[in-house]
């Protein structure tokens, strides 16, 4: 769900509950996947682009105004009295944050590429200042961000699988399942093609195998 969704679903029956169990450090249910979700909404609709680069960048009060906002439609189990609960929350703003700047950049690089001119086609939701001030001031002469970017597509270039979770984490997925499967059963599903009816990758059919054997 998201955005009008969560806020018909919040009328319709209150708050969403989400737990984030301890040992899990992940949000799980039903309602994990529309939490991470509704904070990538919020973020976007909040934070600034201009003069930062990463979620912890942005001045308190203004983050906990937003985490505040998603907490008005989720019941988010122990985040005040649970300091890893809390830090999970952090932790998935983090990553909105740099997942929303990052979408705006593929999309900046594609237009460029498409022979476009990117300053006359600003990423949706983004305001035309912004959208300059991110192509000046950060794709086109910031050092630092050139560095990471080059880093981060060498990272990704060398991850050994992929896998057919989608958005979900494996702590929410595993969730949803009617009995909690054991791992190496549930590690064989997620890199699974049922489409292809074999291994994303044969390295998984390796790795499943190494882990039976444990």
């Amino acid at each position: 769900m998201r955005g009008k969704a969560v806020e018909k679903m919040v009328q319709k029956t209150g708050k969403l509950q989400v737990p984030i169990p301890t040992s899990e450090r992940a949000p799980v249910g039903e309602n994990a996947t529309s939490l991470v979700n509704h904070i990538g909404v919020e973020i976007r609709a909040a934070a600034p682009l201009q003069g930062l680069m990463y979620w912890d960048d942005i001045d308190d009060s203004l983050k906990k105004s937003i985490i505040l906002r998603v907490r008005d439609k989720f019941e988010i189990t122990n985040y005040d009295e649970d300091e890893l609960v809390r830090q999970t929350i952090t932790k998935i703003c983090q990553l909105r944050y740099k997942d929303w700047r990052s979408r705006m950049y593929a999309y900046y690089k594609m237009l460029r590429k498409n022979g476009g001119n990117p300053r006359s086609k600003p990423y949706k939701g983004v305001s035309q200042e912004d959208w300059e001030n991110m192509i000046d001031r950060v794709w086109i002469t910031n050092k630092k961000f050139k560095k990471r970017s080059e880093q981060n597509i060498v990272a990704r270039s060398s991850l050994p699988w992929n896998h057919s979770c989608g958005s979900k984490s494996f702590a929410a997925t595993m969730s949803t399942k009617a009995e909690i499967p054991h791992f190496v059963d549930f590690f064989k599903e997620s890199p699974w093609s049922q489409k292809k009816n074999d291994w994303l990758d044969h390295k998984c059919m390796e790795k499943h195998v190494e882990l039976e054997n444990l």
